[in-house]
Protein backbone atom coordinates (compact mmCIF):
# COMPACT_ATOMS: atom_id res chain seq x y z
CA UNK A 1 0.00 0.00 0.00
CA UNK A 2 2.25 2.48 -1.52
CA UNK A 3 -0.70 5.44 -0.36
CA UNK A 4 -0.82 4.79 2.91
CA UNK A 5 -4.21 2.90 3.08
CA UNK A 6 -4.32 0.30 5.02
CA UNK A 7 -4.98 -2.99 3.30
CA UNK A 8 -8.30 -5.11 3.68
CA UNK A 9 -8.52 -8.86 4.87
CA UNK A 10 -11.64 -11.00 4.37
CA UNK A 11 -11.70 -14.10 5.34
CA UNK A 12 -14.86 -16.32 4.36
CA UNK A 13 -16.21 -18.76 6.03
CA UNK A 14 -18.99 -21.36 5.47
CA UNK A 15 -19.53 -25.22 4.82
CA UNK A 16 -19.68 -27.49 1.29
CA UNK A 17 -21.87 -30.52 0.86
CA UNK A 18 -20.20 -32.07 -1.82
CA UNK A 19 -20.43 -35.97 -2.92
CA UNK A 20 -17.42 -36.91 -1.03
CA UNK A 21 -18.98 -35.15 2.48
CA UNK A 22 -22.26 -36.88 1.83
CA UNK A 23 -20.28 -40.27 1.25
CA UNK A 24 -18.62 -39.09 4.84
CA UNK A 25 -21.62 -37.59 6.85
CA UNK A 26 -23.12 -41.41 7.18
CA UNK A 27 -20.58 -43.37 8.22
CA UNK A 28 -19.64 -40.80 10.98
CA UNK A 29 -23.10 -40.02 12.13
CA UNK A 30 -24.25 -43.68 11.83
CA UNK A 31 -21.35 -44.52 14.43
CA UNK A 32 -22.46 -41.74 16.87
CA UNK A 33 -26.01 -43.34 16.98
CA UNK A 34 -24.37 -46.73 17.30
CA UNK A 35 -22.55 -45.55 20.22
CA UNK A 36 -25.45 -43.32 21.59
CA UNK A 37 -28.15 -46.48 21.73
CA UNK A 38 -25.29 -49.22 22.70
CA UNK A 39 -22.70 -47.47 25.48
CA UNK A 40 -25.11 -45.90 28.29
CA UNK A 41 -25.93 -49.65 29.27
CA UNK A 42 -22.12 -50.01 29.53
CA UNK A 43 -20.98 -47.36 30.97
CA UNK A 44 -24.27 -46.68 33.56
CA UNK A 45 -22.19 -47.24 36.71
CA UNK A 46 -18.59 -45.71 35.90
CA UNK A 47 -17.80 -42.08 37.13
CA UNK A 48 -17.09 -40.51 33.63
CA UNK A 49 -20.33 -41.57 32.18
CA UNK A 50 -21.36 -37.71 31.67
CA UNK A 51 -17.69 -36.70 30.24
CA UNK A 52 -17.43 -39.60 28.40
CA UNK A 53 -20.71 -38.49 26.23
CA UNK A 54 -19.73 -34.72 26.32
CA UNK A 55 -16.61 -35.26 24.67
CA UNK A 56 -18.36 -38.05 22.10
CA UNK A 57 -20.90 -35.16 21.11
CA UNK A 58 -17.85 -32.29 20.65
CA UNK A 59 -15.82 -34.79 18.90
CA UNK A 60 -18.77 -35.71 16.52
CA UNK A 61 -18.99 -31.73 15.65
CA UNK A 62 -15.84 -31.05 14.87
CA UNK A 63 -15.53 -33.60 13.07
CA UNK A 64 -18.71 -32.58 10.94
CA UNK A 65 -16.95 -29.33 11.03
CA UNK A 66 -14.01 -30.92 9.27
CA UNK A 67 -15.75 -33.06 6.95
CA UNK A 68 -18.03 -30.17 5.68
CA UNK A 69 -15.20 -27.32 5.65
CA UNK A 70 -15.38 -24.87 2.48
CA UNK A 71 -11.64 -23.55 3.15
CA UNK A 72 -8.39 -24.48 4.89
CA UNK A 73 -8.97 -22.20 8.12
CA UNK A 74 -12.08 -24.04 8.97
CA UNK A 75 -10.65 -27.39 7.78
CA UNK A 76 -7.70 -27.05 9.96
CA UNK A 77 -9.86 -25.81 13.17
CA UNK A 78 -12.04 -28.61 12.26
CA UNK A 79 -9.06 -31.10 12.27
CA UNK A 80 -7.11 -29.50 15.63
CA UNK A 81 -10.69 -29.35 17.64
CA UNK A 82 -11.43 -33.15 16.80
CA UNK A 83 -8.16 -34.23 17.63
CA UNK A 84 -8.12 -32.37 21.00
CA UNK A 85 -11.27 -33.99 21.66
CA UNK A 86 -10.50 -37.63 20.44
CA UNK A 87 -7.19 -37.22 23.45
CA UNK A 88 -9.48 -36.44 26.16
Amino acid sequence: MADGRIATFTADWGFLLDALSAVMIPGGDGDRLFDSRLLPATWAHDNGYYRFFGYLNLFVFFMLMLVLANNYVLLFVGWKASASAAIY
